[in-house]
């Protein structure tokens, strides 16, 4: 062949159109899986591909050539796990706990979006308690290691029906508290971006750990930056969760989560009473 006649032949590691069109129909086929079988995990997504790829091209009759291209009779975990991540980062599933669920209809197809209804709900909640200087609507928790560093404000509609509930925000607070202000999950991220070297803590072969503050201080400040507060507020709705878990999703991931901590939350109402 000469110098610069044209060849036909694609690059390594680049897809041909078909192959594209090939992988989009098993990305198709991963969501698929996951729409009829919520929080399930890789392993069962693999196994479930080729169910997943029929039942969708019978939804879809339409695609082009898809009558003659021959579906897999098996999947292995590495193909599932590449849609499966594609998915996450197009934002069309999400992970809960070791599964995976998606952010679209299994009925209609249609994009899960916010509720401007409930954003609306949660603000007003925020700004009222803000604008109240007489009657004081919420509850203020301040760590009791460090006041200055860390504290919680609860606030409910109706006004302090959250009274009700102390006991449960207590918990909460205690488990913020125990982890030192989610200590592990600041350092698992500030790590795993290049901002925090892992030997900013050593366990040594006589046992005793070491924190080097020094490398501490440099992570910490490169990963935070100029930021000096942040709240973070988590809004919950009794009525429309208990909904959700009547659904048809709610009520297989409930199921499936209940079936793996259920003896656990037995065992701490013993504690408890």
């Amino acid at each position: 062949m000469r110098e610069n006649e044209y060849s036909p032949r694609r690059r390594r590691g680049l897809l041909d159109d078909r192959q594209l069109w090939a992988s989009s129909l098993y990305r198709e086929g991963v969501l698929q899986v996951i729409k009829d079988n919520p929080g399930v995990n890789v392993t069962g997504i693999a196994a479930k591909l080729p169910e997943g790829l029929k039942k969708f091209l019978e939804l879809n009759p339409h695609i082009s050539n898809a009558k003659e291209w021959k579906r897999p009779s098996a999947s292995s975990r590495d193909t599932a796990r590449k849609h499966v991540y594609e998915l996450l980062v197009a934002e069309r599933i999400v992970k809960v706990d070791q599964g995976y669920c998606a952010c679209e209809s299994s009925d209609t197809g249609e994009r899960k979006t916010s509720s401007t209804e409930f954003g609306d709900a949660v603000s007003k909640l925020l700004s009222d308690s803000l604008a109240s200087k007489t009657n004081k609507t919420f509850l203020d928790w301040f760590s009791p290691l460090d006041p200055k560093a860390a504290s919680s404000r609860i606030l409910s509609d109706p006004m302090q029906s959250h009274e009700r509930f102390a006991d449960f925000f207590a918990l909460q607070n205690g488990r913020f508290t125990d982890s030192l202000f989610w200590l592990n999950d600041f350092l698992r991220d500030a790590i795993a971006r290049g901002h925090l070297s892992e030997k900013a803590f050593s366990q040594r072969r006589n046992g005793k750990a070491h924190i080097n503050t020094d490398l501490l201080e440099k992570g910490w400040k490169s990963y935070f930056g100029d930021t000096k507060l942040f709240a973070l507020t988590f809004a919950f709705s009794p009525p429309e969760v208990l909904g959700f878990l009547k659904s048809q999703v709610g009520r297989k991931l409930a199921t499936k989560y209940l079936q793996k901590n259920w003896d656990k939350i037995s065992e701490d109402v013993e504690k408890d009473r």
